[in-house]
This record gives C-alpha cells, structure tokens and sequence, in this order.
C-alpha cells in the first residue's frame, strides 16, 4: 500500500518535509519535535503537520539548533584544543560555537587517552618482541 504525501500548499504554512528541509534535520527528526510541542504547530483535517516559518525561527533560536544552510559538527575537545581550533578558524574568519555536553568529565576523557595510548604502546612493543623473535 503506498503511503499517502501532502501536497505542497500555499497557504504559509509548511508540511513536514519541508520544515525538514529548511532546519537540516531529517523529517523524522522533525515529526518528534513536533510531537513533543516544542514548535507551535497544526494538523489538517487530513492529519498532516503543517508549521510557520516563524515557529521554526523559534525553535532554532530558542534550541541553539543550526540554520538552514550552515554546516554543524559535533567534536570532542579537550582545552588545548579547543583553543587551537579557535585560533584555526579565527585565521580563516570562522567562529566556532562550543556547546559542552552535559556529561564531559575532562579528568575521566584523560584518563581514557591516557590509557589508550599505553595500549597502543603495548601493542606496538608486543609487535617489535615478535618481528625480533622471528
């Protein structure tokens, strides 16, 4: 059974594809946040989400979330990098907007790197015994 779409309207409003489209995020993504109120939104008499663009500013706004067109990328930083990274793009006229996560424990994210790069020291030592002992 095909699934039934809205067709385009122009009535001002926006269906779901098209708010997706104009916040980047997948229409998925978009039917969940309309399902948890957090944009002032409608359906149809025939069940389909329909949004303005001005609840879809909001939601930008209001959430940090990126603009249509920008690009966005999640990174783990620890300081030093942080700050290489904004002098990198300060050198090409680009800011950066650091969100941390809530859960970020920097002496935790040492500790892990720490004892990731004894691991990998490990290894290549057991590799170098073995290509010796050969």
């Amino acid at each position: 059974m095909a699934k039934a779409t809205e067709q385009p309207q122009d009535d001002g409003l926006m269906n779901l594809r098209e708010a997706a489209a104009y916040l980047g995020i997948t229409d998925q993504r978009v039917r969940t946040v309309l399902r948890e109120g957090r944009v002032e939104a409608t359906k149809n008499e025939k069940g389909y989400w329909r949004v303005t663009q001005e609840a879809l500013d909001a939601y930008n706004t209001s959430k940090g979330q990126r603009v249509s067109g920008e690009k966005s990328y999640v990174v783990r930083l620890d300081p030093e990098q942080k700050a290489w990274l904004e002098l990198a793009l300060a050198d090409e006229g680009l800011e950066i907007e650091i969100t941390p996560r809530y859960n970020y424990d920097p002496e935790k994210a040492k500790a892990y790197r720490l004892a990731r790069q004894a691991k990998l020291a490990a290894e290549a030592e057991a590799e170098a015994e073995e290509a010796d002992a050969s």
